[in-house]
């Protein structure tokens, strides 16, 4: 998400105010058409439901029905797209206000007024989600550049925080985080967009794609179970030829309840962002946004301000999904139509493999890398055929298959959980330390400094992070354990000393 520095306070002028009041007039009109139609009973019912019974990870199904029941994207003109992307965009928007109408509206006649929107929230922002991805898809198909996407993006989103933001009128200013949410969601699917047009456009076959998916099925699912013992906040290196330079892999579940005191049930297992150049910080900044003309108003979101020099550095902002796959960073909207409309599907299990090895990395131990190494070393004479990629997805898989139970002992052992996963541990200090990342992965230049400050040591340029000191776990009792140590290169060997 961008986030200006500053916001503008100065009064909007009586053209702009006038300009917005007849948006929010005509997408009221709009929504209460939409009621009317012969697709408004089901909709009706479905966010009636919906708001009565809240169900959080519905809310993208939810929103998803809904965009598909009104399709306003396939009513759009056509015709002037390639000459005047920018009309087609505004368009969507008066669409996204009117769903945010809609669904506000049902809920209080629901509900009542004071009733948590959490739920209407959540479902806003899905249907934001999935009319973006279907409005840069048409554009894209209709020969509209990334680069030129992600700028009218970026225009939605400035216009959502210059305008609405400060709207006298608190009706056009209820619509300030709903139309900001709907830019955020367009400049992260222009970016997906402009992402696959960097890479080089390869030849893949369906069987070869349905077999590459579930290699990618089988690794997550082994993977996701180590999770629980942490995920390390790490940069690493891309393994691609398009636009990204480096990967930043992190927990956003947890920095929302550390930094900004948001709890919400955990929707993803990671968080990803991408950076053309190179990640200043590894650590997001969590803020809270609040309208200044109506009460109750706010934005809450997960900025990438602080990661980059300049906001044109970040590549891509996803995440990966409870069942692994890649989806949206808003309402967690599979992006695999996005990728698919574009005919880049092989390109988009590549990401997966590439998203999901580096997760791998970040939830086992690091001894493990050379063993896979190894592993994958050994395939390349009997898969000559395979791209390094998915050798390593399947080394990956290989290995945890046969060393899943000590590296589960390894975890449950480790003096340092990484912040997240507190629950269930022993309650401790943990001193300030060095700790090792695998090969090729980096400690942002945060850390590092603040490694430098507390302990007058440089790190190595990659394979260590620095952590500062901590408490960690709930529980006051612990018994001792024991250290396990392993013979690298022997898959199923390890000592063990009491």
């Amino acid at each position: 998400m961008i986030k200006e520095a500053a916001f503008p306070e100065n009064p909007l002028s009586p053209e702009v105010e006038a300009q917005w009041e007849a948006v929010s007039n005509s997408a009221i009109d709009r929504f209460r058409s939409i009621l009317q139609s012969p697709e408004g009973p089901q909709i009706n019912r479905l966010v009636r439901a919906s708001v009565r019974q809240p169900d959080l990870p519905s809310a993208s199904d939810i929103g998803y029905k809904i965009h598909k029941l009104v399709d306003p994207v396939g009513t759009f003109p056509t015709d002037t797209i390639q000459e005047d992307p920018e009309t087609f965009v505004a368009q969507a928007l008066f669409e996204a206000a009117a769903n945010a109408y809609l669904i506000d509206a049902l809920k209080i006649d629901e509900l009542g007024i004071e009733a948590d929107p959490l739920m209407s929230n959540r479902i806003v922002t899905s249907t934001n989600d999935v009319l973006a991805i279907d409005t840069v898809a048409t554009l894209a198909k209709h020969g509209v550049e990334p680069s030129q996407l992600v700028t009218i993006a970026r225009s939605v989103i400035g216009t959502a925080q210059s305008q609405l933001r400060v709207h006298p009128s608190p009706t056009v200013a209820w619509l300030f985080p709903k139309i900001e949410s709907f830019g955020s969601a367009l400049h992260n699917a222009a970016l997906v967009t402009e992402y696959a047009a960097s890479n080089d456009k390869k030849q893949y076959d369906g069987k070869e794609i349905k077999a590459r998916a579930s290699e990618n099925n089988q690794l997550f699912l082994q993977t996701k179970a180590l999770q629980k013992y942490g995920l390390k906040t790490a940069i690493a290196p891309s393994q691609g030829n398009g636009n990204t330079n480096e990967w930043l892999l992190f927990d956003s579940n947890t920095m929302n309840e550390e930094l900004g005191g948001i709890r919400h049930k955990n929707f993803t297992h990671a968080s990803v962002l991408g950076a053309r150049t190179k990640f200043i910080s590894g650590k997001p900044e969590v803020s809270q946004m609040k309208s200044t003309t109506f009460e109750g108003v706010r934005s809450v979101g997960i900025f990438t301000d602080s990661l980059v020099e300049e906001q044109d550095d970040v590549s891509m902002s996803l995440s990966i999904g409870l069942d692994g796959q890649l989806v949206t960073s808003g309402a967690l909207m599979s992006l695999q139509p996005l990728f698919k409309r574009l005919g880049r599907i092989g390109e988009y299990e590549e990401l997966r493999s590439e998203l999901l090895s580096i997760y791998f990395d970040l939830v086992t131990p690091v001894y493990v890398q050379e063993i896979i190494q190894q592993e994958a070393a050994a395939m390349r004479s009997s898969n000559p055929d395979f791209d390094g990629l998915r050798r390593l997805v399947i080394a990956r898989t290989r290995v945890l298959n046969v060393l899943k139970d000590d590296i589960t002992e390894v975890l449950e052992n480790e003096e340092d959980v990484p912040r997240g996963y507190a629950n269930g541990l022993a309650r401790h200090d943990v001193i300030q330390h060095i700790r090792a990342l695998p090969k090729g992965y980096r400690a942002s230049d945060a850390a590092r400094r603040a490694c430098f400050e507390d302990l007058g040591i440089v790190l190595a340029e990659d394979g260590e992070t620095y952590v500062r000191p901590h408490k960690r776990g709930s529980i006051e009792n612990k018994a001792k354990g024991h250290k396990v140590t392993y013979d690298i290169g022997a898959m199923a060997t390890k000592q063990s000393t009491n």
